[in-house]
């Protein structure tokens, strides 16, 4: 039988017989899947034959270009027709590309778009095949891929910082399309969300040591309906450097023999640390010396003090904060500080007032000793002082004595004052306005004045350049009402009537007046 013969002789394919063989074909192209998309087309919707020896039979012909239905936007999933093709029983295989790249294990008919697909261009590319013929290579059109319901990150979250007990870290959100996205928090321990832990920093404490930190940040916008969830890498959180005095230990108190001084120990960080402290006497400690205050002795005198202070906490290395010694003097004089000051108006009839200022040492006893043009004024101890008659027109000042057993005291004399005469009120209580002619009148005044001052002086009562009465005042105190006669009043119509009151040493004169009119007599 000749080889045209034996030819003849085979059975001719039935349609389910190439339907497998194609199917077989479309197999071997997903086992070629990486030799096929290295393949392309001559340009996206046209197709053309695999470089392969001559077939024995026609490649697939292109009927229609594949397509990507559907909206191509992250978190969407598209889908692509294929195309037709001529056959219509050649096998195809599917492989999407993100700008002419082929994505790994993408060679479904569907495809979710991810945030790595946003404004990339998405295509896909579809290889057809029967048995004994090359492929036929088609792309679709590409799409740029946009924003969906939700923000997109273009550079992931992470946490930035050194991850150590102690140690503040910050939450890097990463960039996001769109640029205005705004976050949500939230951290983790082992998966596990830490309560409270839902702001952009967070510092680790000795639960989180050896074990891994992550943030979630979520984001959205007010452009987008949705939220986008993404996770940073984890950090592994270490024991702390140290603690750390954020305020220095410090002794206070005067470093002078007999003396108590006591130990600030600062404030340190983290909080919640154990602290423990040991005086020194020339860097040696003194021994039992480890409380809160430390009197010094004859054994201190010429020596520098300092004050050591430890801190533990578990999680941290221990921490230690030696203060500034301070060298132990012989027991001082009193000395002033700030120096003492009067306060009130200066005047008789008022009060002053004397502040005592500071002293170094504090805890001194003061007493007092007001002073006349600067010789004491006798029984004037007390912080005040009324001013008296006497003090008119001389020097006040106040003496502060400042004393501690053991210490030489101290006396500082406040800048004296000069005082001045209390002020005096006369008032018209009452008086006869209208008087016959030849006749006089009668005038009641009030004199009013301080206390300390005098109402000693004459009053004194005017018609015009004329007195018409004089009398003396007597000494009896803050004030005094008194009837005044007047002499005859000479002249029909009015008469302005002056009351004069002369004052003294202690108290300032005044006056007042008064028109009483004269009427002819009937």
């Amino acid at each position: 039988m000749t080889a045209s013969t034996r030819a003849s002789a085979r059975p001719r394919p039935t349609p389910r017989r190439l339907r497998a063989r194609s199917l077989a074909a479309a197999a071997a192209l997903l086992v070629a899947g990486p030799l096929l998309a290295g393949i392309a087309p001559a340009h996206a919707g046209t197709a053309r034959g695999a470089a392969t020896a001559a077939p024995s039979i026609d490649q697939p012909v292109l009927v229609t270009a594949p397509r990507i239905l559907g909206s191509v936007r992250v978190g969407e999933t598209v889908t692509t027709d294929r195309g037709t093709w001529n056959p219509s029983y050649a096998a195809t295989a599917v492989q999407w590309l993100r700008d002419g790249v082929p994505v790994l294990g993408a060679t479904g008919t569907s495809y979710l778009v991810t945030a790595d697909d946003y404004l990339k261009r998405l295509s896909v590319r579809v290889a057809a095949a029967v048995p004994g013929s090359a492929a036929t290579i088609a792309d679709s059109a590409a799409t740029t891929v946009g924003l969906g319901d939700a923000p997109v990150p273009t550079r992931r979250p992470a946490i930035t910082g050194q991850p150590k007990v102690g140690t503040q870290l910050t939450a890097d959100p990463g960039l996001w399309a769109p640029a205005n996205s705004t976050f949500r928090y939230q951290w983790f321990r082992d998966n596990t969300a830490i309560p409270d832990a839902t702001t952009l920093t967070y510092t680790p404490t000795i639960d989180d040591l050896n074990r891994p930190l992550t943030v979630r940040v979520e984001a959205t916008s007010t452009s987008l309906t949705g939220w986008t969830v993404v996770y940073s890498a984890p950090v592994t959180v270490l024991p702390g450097a140290g603690l750390s005095a954020t305020t220095a230990p410090r002794i206070r108190g005067v470093a002078e023999v007999g003396e108590t001084l006591t130990a600030d120990d600062g404030v340190w960080a983290p909080v919640g640390a154990t602290l423990t402290r040991q005086w020194l006497r020339d860097g040696v400690a003194i021994a039992g010396a480890t409380g809160p205050t430390l009197v010094l002795t004859a054994a201190d005198l010429g020596r520098a003090i300092t004050l050591r202070v430890t801190a533990k906490l578990t999680g941290y290395a221990d921490a230690t904060a030696t203060t500034t010694p301070l060298t132990v003097a012989a027991r001082s004089a009193v000395a002033s500080v700030t120096a003492p000051h009067l306060s009130g108006k200066p005047m008789v009839g008022k009060s002053l007032w004397v502040t005592a200022g500071s002293w170094q040492p504090s805890n001194v006893e003061v007493t007092y000793q007001w002073l006349r043009d600067g010789a004491p004024i006798p029984g004037a101890t007390d912080a005040g002082y009324a001013l008296r008659k006497a003090d008119a027109g001389h020097q006040v000042s106040a003496r502060v004595t400042a004393a501690q057993a053991g210490r030489a005291p101290a006396s500082v004399a406040t800048p004296p004052v000069a005082v001045t005469k209390a002020p005096s009120t006369l008032r018209i209580k009452r008086v006869q306005k209208v008087v016959r002619e030849g006749q006089g009148t009668v005038v009641v005044v009030k004199l009013e004045v301080p206390r300390q001052a005098s109402t000693a002086g004459t009053i004194r009562i005017f018609d015009g350049v004329r007195r018409i009465a004089r009398l003396r005042m007597p000494n009896v105190g803050r004030s005094v009402k008194l009837t005044v006669p007047t002499k005859t009043l000479r002249g029909l119509g009015k008469h302005r009537l002056s009351i004069v009151y002369s004052g003294n040493g202690a108290t300032e004169a005044s006056d007042t007046a008064v028109t009483v009119r004269v009427q002819r007599t009937r």
